[in-house]
């Protein structure tokens, strides 16, 4: 091969690796909140058991759709998923202007088309966000405890959602700011902080964080195991949450089940490692965040009062005056309903 064919073969390599830097780095700054959505309920177990299982179901198009839905779970690595196409696109232009362009013109433009191409197409998306989006966007807001986040996005602009209002005054009470800006938005009566109508299994996961939230591990278990059994028992976001809520209970066997499927999974097995070391009453009393959801549970055995939250929410506060997030949504409850001056 001659030398210059070789030199510019080399020049295109490294011009194409330039590209999909570029483009990595552009994404991941820009993609949307909600990118991570549908990975959060289905996602890809490396298990060759399951895999079969999924292909014989569903078929192989669902097994490769969900080995790439994995890498929607952060940011960086979307951005890696959504550069190969740009990189495919990058040789593709670079053939076809080979025909009228020639020398560091002919490396650029490809490069320079694409970049201005994602920045629209990613500042327009962005601009021009529907209430289904921010709601997935904050889901995986939620879901990654980012409350700071949350509570930028709600400025400047009025909430009648509750599923909106649910998400927002749970960032302000994780923050400690439930009581002070309860009414900054329009919150009338319980559905600002507990929906109470569960039209889809989203809703379920996001009470179950909710009720996590306040100290009733009872109900936060029940809703997840709820929601997960409609997104075939291997929602990643759900299985962390009834692996937490099993430890906090003391079932650790049960823990344990919802461990082994997140450590198959890439991006959640480490995180599963880490709660393998919480499978004891000691580890358990010397982790500050579930010593304290365990000491909301009830010493006697007792169904959760549905039809009464304050009433669930006053027996905390009783037990755990710690737990200050059961304290604030009480106060908010009281609030509402003009028991308690504001």
């Amino acid at each position: 091969m001659p030398k210059s064919k070789k030199h510019n073969i080399a020049k295109a390599i490294l011009g194409a690796m330039a590209a999909y830097a570029a483009i990595v780095l552009l994404l991941a700054w820009q993609l949307p909140d909600w990118i991570g959505f549908s990975e959060q309920w289905r996602t890809f177990y490396w298990d060759w058991a399951w895999v079969s299982e999924n292909a014989h179901e569903n078929g192989w198009l669902q097994v490769v759709s969900d080995f790439f839905v994995q890498f929607l779970a952060n940011k960086w690595s979307a951005a890696l998923l959504y550069a190969l196409p740009c990189l495919l696109i990058w040789i593709a232009l670079s053939a076809i202007l080979k025909r009228w362009l020639k020398g560091w013109v002919l490396r650029i433009a490809p490069i320079a088309i694409m970049l201005a191409g994602a920045w629209i197409f990613l500042c327009n998306g962005l601009q021009n966000i529907d209430s289904n989006q921010r709601f997935k966007g904050q889901m995986c807001l939620v879901g990654k405890a980012n409350w700071q986040e949350i509570i930028k996005q709600s400025q400047g602009r009025k909430i009648s959602n509750h599923l909106e209002l649910n998400m927002l005054n749970l960032a302000l009470a994780e923050t400690g700011n439930l009581k002070a800006h309860l009414k900054d938005q329009p919150s009338r009566d319980v559905n600002a902080l507990f929906v109470l109508k569960i039209e889809s299994p989203y809703v379920s996961a996001l009470l179950s964080d909710i009720y996590w939230s306040v100290g009733e591990i009872s109900m936060s278990q029940y809703y997840a195991f709820e929601a997960n059994e409609k997104m075939d028992n291997l929602s990643p976001r759900l299985l962390k949450r009834l692996a937490l809520t099993n430890i906090a209970f003391g079932h650790y066997a049960v823990a344990e089940k919802y461990l082994k499927w997140l450590e198959k999974t890439l991006f959640y097995h480490d995180w599963s490692q880490k709660c393998r070391a919480l499978l004891s009453d000691k580890a358990v009393e010397a982790d500050p965040v579930l010593k304290l959801k365990r000491k909301c549970i009830p010493e006697e055995n007792c169904f959760p009062s549905t039809s009464s939250i304050a009433y669930d929410l006053q027996q905390i506060v009783a037990k755990n005056p710690e737990h200050t997030t059961s304290q604030q949504y009480l106060d908010a409850l009281l609030q509402l309903y003009n028991i308690v001056s504001e």
